[in-house]
């Protein structure tokens, strides 16, 4: 069953401070002036559901997508990110995702049916260049 990272620090925010009918962003630092990004709806016990899908992208990029009232600003890479200008009730930086969360989402997905076989089973790699520039590296 997968599970992206981004998704699942909201739904545990959505859970632990009971934000009912909002909206979640999450970023988290990808390094070389990038943030893993992700902004979320939450309605009660549900899984999030994207508003703006999973990706990489610089901190003024993700500052200016942001077009919502936002009940938590979630991950590390809000301590790159300047939150002035932006409506946010809270904003948890050092916010961390724990196993607890992931199986129950887990449970979740599986009794809707989203598992799959593990042999098909890949990683989601949302900033592929990483590894392209390690090889690069490597070959020179």
């Amino acid at each position: 069953i997968g599970i992206s990272t981004l998704q699942g620090l909201a739904y545990k925010a959505a859970l632990e401070f009971q934000l009912g009918d909002s909206i979640a962003a999450v970023a988290l630092d990808a390094r070389m002036n990038k943030l893993y990004w992700g902004v979320y709806a939450l309605d009660g016990e549900n899984l999030p559901t994207e508003v703006v899908p999973d990706c990489a992208l610089t901190a003024e990029h993700a500052v200016s997508s942001v077009q919502w009232h936002l009940a938590a600003a979630l991950g590390d890479g809000w301590s790159l990110i300047n939150p002035q200008g932006l409506e946010v009730d809270r904003v948890l930086p050092d916010y961390f995702l724990d196993a607890k969360t992931l199986s129950v989402m887990g449970l979740k997905l599986f009794d809707q049916g989203q598992s799959q076989d593990i042999l098909s089973a890949e990683l989601a790699y949302v900033r592929n260049e990483i590894s392209w520039k390690k090889r690069v590296k490597i070959r020179s």
